[in-house]
């Protein structure tokens, strides 16, 4: 199998399979990464080859394949995206997330089923789209709790 019909199946799937350094992210799903990962081990070293000689995908190009955002949108995420992050940061910044998801689905009484496809959506984001998740999570937060008191 070529590297690019692995990835456009990885794709098909609901998994990007991306090059940090000189080693392979799968984002996507559990369920979904679990389903492709043996392909991928199996294919490992023609992947990074292949993603190694490809231009690298710019922010912009990310936002607007990976989170569905207009190109007006990704250009303005890109522009404050761009603040390098340590891996630490990343998993907090994603434990803060499901953290703040899970209190919006209470205080929301928002039903198992819609917070399940939250939490699909968020595995499926790219990563510099987290902070502006957070960002209207708290901002949802906020306002249920000032609709609260005023109750």
């Amino acid at each position: 199998m070529s590297p690019q019909t692995l990835i456009d199946d990885c794709s098909a799937a609901g998994v990007s399979v991306h090059l940090v350094g000189a080693t392979l992210k799968l984002r996507g799903s559990p369920n979904a990464v679990n389903a492709v990962a043996e392909a991928v081990r199996a294919n490992k070293a023609a992947l990074l080859a292949y993603l190694s000689a490809a231009p690298a995908i710019d922010l912009v190009t990310e936002f607007m394949t990976v989170d569905g955002m207009t190109r007006e949108e990704a250009e303005a995420m890109a522009a404050i995206s761009i603040q390098p992050r340590t891996p630490a940061i990343w998993l907090y910044m994603i434990a803060d997330l499901n953290s703040l998801i899970n209190a919006y689905c209470a205080s929301a009484k928002v039903s198992d089923e819609a917070k399940q496809r939250m939490r699909a959506a968020s595995y499926s984001q790219s990563l510099a789209s987290i902070p502006h998740a957070i960002d209207w999570f708290r901002a949802e937060l906020r306002a249920l709790e000032k609709t609260e008191r005023k109750k």
